[in-house]
């Protein structure tokens, strides 16, 4: 999937940002469904992350696309919880967030503010 990233200069506004991520869905679903399964075992070239180096130990070993695009499910929803766990610090009440609230709701599409 190309990886093609504007600089953060490029979001002003901010509304700017949105536009451009809205289109990360039907990105991502074209991607997914043009997949074979022989692909999924195909090695991704783990960046030389200097920094991840020191913080493993040791050398970072290649994973294959099934194990990345787990880690792109998986990191996301830590954030989601960090989000959650900063708005709750500011006396607010976070959204529901869990994969099984939008399976009950139906799987309603995004709605964004574009």
């Amino acid at each position: 999937m190309p990886q093609n990233y504007p600089e953060v200069e490029e979001f002003i506004p901010l509304y700017d940002m949105a536009q451009w991520a809205a289109e990360y869905p039907k990105l991502i679903y074209t991607y997914m469904s043009d997949l074979k399964e022989a692909d999924l075992s195909q090695m991704i070239k783990t960046p030389p992350y200097d920094r991840l180096e020191q913080i493993l130990g040791q050398k970072p070993v290649d994973a294959n696309l099934a194990e990345t695009i787990l880690q792109v499910a998986v990191h996301c929803s830590h954030h989601r919880g960090q989000v959650n766990s900063r708005i709750r610090e500011l006396n607010g009440e976070p959204p529901i967030v869990d994969f099984i609230a939008w399976v009950w709701l139906g799987k309603p599409n995004a709605i964004w503010p574009v």
